[in-house]
């Protein structure tokens, strides 16, 4: 079968010229794709987010059941890794109550966004493992490039109006999958959330050889709290650089 059929030279690795044409390609893409749904309505976009929430658990489903017919283990397809709650989280938000929904975009948004475009840019678990054209490259791709259309679409359209606040939302979200996951690792020897390999982080495998604990606490508290507040003051510094550029627009037609 093809899914297997593939020889180390294959692999398409990255940093390789495919890696790096494929990842200019989805972040050009990514920009312009955004740029368009700014003419959206509110309805138009929430119907967007509606059918990518469909796509994302329809991709998913028939990923784990390949993985699981072919006897792969939970990491393969327990889908609980850090970019794997972004299922849940899109879920939350077709919800009608706001507090639900912005559990959902709290993490889509200042969690998301910034783990996809990293995973665009570095995807270990995908092209380190695969050719390109490999279902699992594919799938990832494809999954990550619309999680962060789904974040950025959400700001830019003004369907999530987001807050500081939002924080212990992001926080209380990341932190329970973050038990669920340490309850399934010790369970089933498994490694959700990334909480017990960094799976070919040079900096982080280093914090591991050291202690594994150290490790486990500094992946926790890098998703769960660092990239919200990294996220959340890039958000921030894009809003008073937009307003700037409009103020002195202003100034000018005056």
């Amino acid at each position: 079968m093809f899914y297997d059929n593939f020889t180390e030279d294959q692999i398409c690795g990255i940093f390789s010229p495919t890696h790096i044409v494929v990842m200019i390609c989805l972040i050009l893409l990514l920009i312009v794709a955004v740029i368009f749904s700014r003419k959206l309505s509110l309805k138009a976009t929430k119907r967007i987010i509606l059918t990518i929430c469909i796509t994302v658990w329809i991709l998913e489903v028939i990923k784990d059941s390949i993985r699981i017919y072919k006897g792969a283990g939970g990491d393969s397809w327990i889908p609980l890794y850090f970019c794997g709650i972004f299922l849940y989280a899109i879920v939350l938000v077709q919800f009608k109550s706001q507090t639900i929904q912005d559990i959902g975009w709290s993490f889509i948004t200042f969690g998301g966004i910034g783990a996809a475009i990293g995973f665009i840019i570095m995807p270990s678990t995908s092209l380190a493992l695969y050719p390109i054209w490999h279902p699992g490259s594919i799938h990832s791709l494809i999954f990550h490039w619309l999680m962060a259309y789904t974040g950025l679409v959400a700001l830019v359209n003004g369907v999530y109006k987001p807050k500081a606040s939002h924080f212990i939302y992001y926080f209380y979200f990341t932190g329970l999958m973050s038990v669920i996951a340490v309850l399934i690792n010790n369970s089933l020897g498994t490694n959700m959330m990334f909480l017990d390999n960094p799976f070919g982080i040079p900096w982080l495998a280093f914090v591991k050889e050291y202690s594994s604990t150290a490790y486990a606490l500094v992946a926790w508290f890098g998703q769960c709290v660092m990239l919200y507040w990294i996220s959340y003051g890039v958000y921030l510094a894009f809003i008073k650089i937009k307003n700037l550029i409009v103020r002195r627009r202003n100034e000018r037609s005056v």
